[in-house]
Formats: structure tokens, C-alpha cells, sequence
């Protein structure tokens, strides 16, 4: 495949003057792109970053984000994506961990930064989106202003590393995941291959592009197959809807909670969504009804897919085939995926274990923690911690994560089952299925709900009958709390953690 600065220039080639990106009133073709892209490469270089070293980039959905992420990759520098969102002590650890050289932020992340800076020595470079230069920090628009257009490209090769985000876990400090140029371009050509995007499409999404799913499937996805694709900057129902009609979309990418807040718009009806013709889900299991309300009433479909930040696009449903609903689908092209007992057999179809993957998108494992890469990718795969089954035509089901699961009076539970039930509740928009201690039983369910618009509230009681009449007594939930809503990281994931 090359490298993903070979990707783009490429595609500039291929596909000119059509729209690459749309983000908000800003529009550049893919000639346009590239060579903002180019400028972003040269500037970096002009002021000392070279190949190998770590770019950190605190910026939100936006022309800037796209154009400083591949800029960098250009010049074989390696991104270092953060959450706007991270307070001093995350963007400390992550940044001094990470060893970034640069790091490119929005002026509201700048008094973090000149906080922490002295804490930070191998931080050499500020920049900020910010109107001119500001708290030793240097202007992105100035330095792509008096930069070049040529390409500065880098040659990199396939195990060169390009991507180095930190994923949080349940516990501990956040690990940083090594992702090579191989790896983050043959799962891009996956996802586009899996999907069936092409140049004829118009790919709209609110996910974060500082995650693998925003970043890599959907964004270099879109990119490769010369499709156009929409950014919104942050996630809102009533915006993806209007965003859709506008732009004619044909493909929505998402996690389920988006889903979720879409479908229990009071006047989603509104709106013309006639373009969409099909919906990936992934990031978290998506509840069966959810499902079928959207595609009822957008007229369309979802297929749920699978993976991680370690592996990238690993599994989903196919546009021409048989969808399942409730599965993952099959694994993508170059993937191999087998559910394995403790002892790290493979079980038979239809029986529970952790899911395992072998790929070329898989990361090369965890900087500095030779420990966790044992654990993580014994025997040439990588274990997920992730519950669940093969059926027998290949299709895989994930249950849950093993630290999530709930045991209580013995009995495992799996959140998700016990959320598909609480969903399929007409007044409930959103829930979620936490352990919670119990004196007799070690852990009893405890649900959170959030309640849709307008609905007459239902009891503690009334949700909990529900429940039992769909699931077995002790998988019911014994607590009910009724919230405004759910707590989610950045990509849109229900932190059942912080729920505990």
C-alpha cells in the first residue's frame, strides 16, 4: 500500500478537483488538500521536526486537524492524537510518555500547555490555530501561509510507525499503541473494501478523527476511495439530519449512542434522508431495537462492524450478503478471527470465549510495556478482552467486555443483554447495565436510564416487570436510576466505569 503521505498524493492525483472535505462552510478538493497538506509537512520541517519524531495534536474536528494529521504523516513524523477535552494531568502523562516534539493545539489548550511545558523537556514546539502567534506558541495559518506547496514527502516503509494513540483501559495509566504506516493504510483500503465507498459517495460522520474509527476507517477510508467526505465538528441529532439532507449523503458512520439520539428525535421526520443508503455501526454493541428503529424510519440500513484501537476495522456486516442482526458480521479481508478459552483453545461454534485477531492492521504492541504485549498478543494475536461467539457461517457475536461483565449469586451477566431488553422499552431512549455490591449475591444489575422525550414515566417497578417478561429473573435489573443522561467518552462509548 505505501505510505499513507503516498495515499494522498495519490489521490490528489487521481481524483483533483472533486470535494475531498466538507467541514462546516469550509470545502477543499482533493488538489486543494494536498497541497494545504504539503504546506503543513514543510512548516513542520522548517522548524526542526523530522521523521520519527512525535507531533501531538489537540485539535477538534476541522480543516486544521486533517491538515496538521497528514501533514505530519508527510514528513513520516508520528501523530500523537489527544482529546481536547483532557485536562493537565492526562495531556502531561500522554505528551511526556509519548516524548512529543511539537504539538499543535487549539488556543483554548494553550494554558495547559504553558502550564506543563517546563515538565515536558523533549517539547521543543507550540503551535496553535489561534490567531497569530500567542503564549509562545507559533501560528498554524502563518506557517502554512509562508510555506511551499511542494510535497515534502518522506519515504516510509510499511513498519515504519505513524500513529501512537493512547487508549484509556479500566484501569491503570493509559497505554500507547504503536501504528505503523502498514498498519493504518491496509485497514483504510479494508474499510473502504468493506463498505463499498467509492467516488461516488458522500460519507458524513461526527466521529472523532483523533480516534482509529473518525481518523483511519471512515477519514482515510473516505480519502482512498475518493469519496467526499462531511465532518461535523462535534455530535448533535438534529445537525447530522439537516447535514444529511444538505449534502445528499450516502453512507453514516457512527456508534450507537448516535444511533440512539437520532432515531428519538421528536421531529427527525423532517427531514430528507432519502440519499442514505447505508450505516456503519461500531465502537460498542448496538441494541437490536435501536437498530431497527433507525432503519425504519430513515428507510435504510445498519451494519454493525467491530474493532479496536490496537486492530483497527477488523469485522462487519456486508453491504451484499446476509446481515445479521446482533452480529458483527464476518471478518474483513486479511483477518482472522477465532474465540479462545482461558487456556487459549479454540472453542467450537457458538461457544463463549475471548475474541483473539490476527491481522496486518493489528498495532505493533504497546510502547515501553513488554509485559502487557505478552499479555495482549500472545502467540501472534491480539486478545481483546472481548466476549464472545462464532456461529456456524463465521459470523462473530460479541457479548461483552470480560471486565465488564456482572456476577451476581454466581450467575455471569452480560450488560448488554440486559440493555437490549431495557431498549426495547417504548419510554426509554438510552440505557445502561452496571454491577453494583450486594451483600447476599456479591453484585446485583443496576440500570440507568434516560427516559425519551415526553414520555410518561415509567416506574422502577414497571422497568424492572419489563425486564423480567425478556430476560431470565436474575439477568433483571433489581435497581433502576433514571438519569438525564449518559455518561460517554469521546467517541461516543457509554462509560459503564464511571457508572460504577
Amino acid at each position: 500500500m505505501g505510505s499513507l503521505g503516498e495515499m494522498l498524493e495519490a489521490c490528489a492525483e487521481n481524483f483533483g478537483e472533486k470535494t475531498a472535505l466538507v467541514v462546516e462552510e469550509a470545502r477543499l478538493s482533493y488538489t486543494e488538500l494536498n497541497d494545504m497538506v504539503n504546506r503543513a509537512g514543510n512548516a513542520l520541517k522548517r522548524l526542526g521536526v523530522e521523521k520519527g519524531d512525535r507531533v501531538t495534536l489537540l485539535l477538534p474536528n476541522s480543516i486544521e486537524c486533517v491538515v496538521a494529521y497528514h501533514g505530519a504523516a508527510k514528513i513520516g513524523a508520528v501523530i500523537n492524537p489527544l482529546n481536547v477535552m483532557y485536562r493537565a494531568d492526562e495531556i502531561r502523562y500522554i505528551m511526556g510518555d509519548a516524548g512529543s516534539k511539537a504539538v499543535i493545539a487549539i488556543p483554548e489548550c494553550l494554558p495547559i500547555i504553558s502550564e506543563i511545558r517546563k515538565e515536558l523537556p523533549s517539547l521543543e514546539t507550540v503551535i496553535t490555530t489561534g490567531e497569530g502567534d500567542e503564549a509562545g506558541a507559533a501560528s498554524f495559518h502563518r506557517l502554512l501561509e509562508e510555506s511551499v506547496q511542494t510535497s515534502p514527502l518522506v519515504p516510509c516503509q510499511d513498519d515504519d510507525f505513524l500513529f501512537f494513540p493512547y487508549t484509556s483501559g479500566t484501569t491503570g495509566k493509559p497505554k500507547g499503541a504503536q501504528l505503523t504506516h502498514g498498519n493504518m493504510t491496509i485497514n483504510a483500503e479494508m474499510s473502504a473494501m468493506v463498505h463499498i465507498i467509492n467516488r461516488h459517495d458522500c460519507v458524513i460522520t461526527a466521529l472523532p478523527l483523533f480516534h482509529v474509527f473518525g481518523g483511519n476507517v471512515v477519514m482515510n477510508g473516505s480519502f482512498l476511495a475518493g469519496a467526499t467526505l462531511v465532518v461535523l465538528p462535534a455530535f448533535d441529532a438534529e445537525k447530522m439530519l439537516q447535514g444529511i439532507q444538505e449534502h445528499r449523503a450516502t453512507v453514516f458512520e457512527a456508534v450507537p449512542t448516535m444511533f440512539a439520539r437520532m432515531v428519538n428525535l421528536p421531529n427527525a421526520a423532517a427531514y430528507d434522508t432519502a440519499s442514505l443508503d447505508r450505516c456503519v455501526s461500531a465502537g460498542a454493541p448496538l441494541p437490536l431495537k435501536v437498530m431497527e428503529d433507525f432503519e425504519a424510519a430513515f428507510n435504510t440500513r445498519i451494519l454493525e462492524a467491530y474493532g479496536l484501537t490496537e486492530t483497527g476495522l477488523a469485522a462487519s456486516n456486508p453491504v451484499y450478503g446476509r446481515v445479521k442482526p446482533g452480529s458483527v458480521g464476518i471478518p474483513c479481508a486479511h483477518t482472522s478471527v477465532k474465540v479462545v478459552d482461558d487456556s487459549v483453545n479454540e472453542l467450537p461454534p457458538e461457544e463463549m470465549g475471548e475474541i483473539v485477531i490476527k491481522s496486518p492492521a493489528v498495532m505493533k504492541g504497546y510502547r515501553g510495556l513488554p509485559e502487557a504485549n505478552a499479555e495482549a498478543l500472545r502467540g501472534g494475536w491480539f486478545h481483546t478482552g472481548d466476549l464472545g461467539r462464532v456461529d456456524e457461517d463465521g459470523y462473530i457475536y460479541i457479548v461483552d467486555r470480560k471486565k465488564d461483565m456482572i456476577i451476581t449469586g454466581g450467575y455471569n451477566v452480560y450488560p448488554a443483554e440486559v440493555e437490549n431488553a431495557l431498549c426495547a422499552h417504548p419510554d426509554i431512549a438510552m440505557a445502561a447495565a452496571v454491577g453494583v455490591p450486594d451483600e447476599e449475591r456479591g453484585e446485583v444489575v443496576k440500570a440507568c436510564v434516560v427516559l425519551k422525550e415526553g414520555a410518561e414515566a415509567p416506574s422502577a417497578e414497571d422497568i424492572i416487570s419489563f425486564c423480567r417478561e425478556r430476560i431470565a429473573p436474575y439477568k433483571a435489573p433489581r435497581v433502576v436510576e433514571f438519569m438525564d443522561g449518559l455518561p460517554t467518552s469521546s467517541v461516543g462509548k457509554i462509560l459503564r466505569r464511571e457508572l460504577r
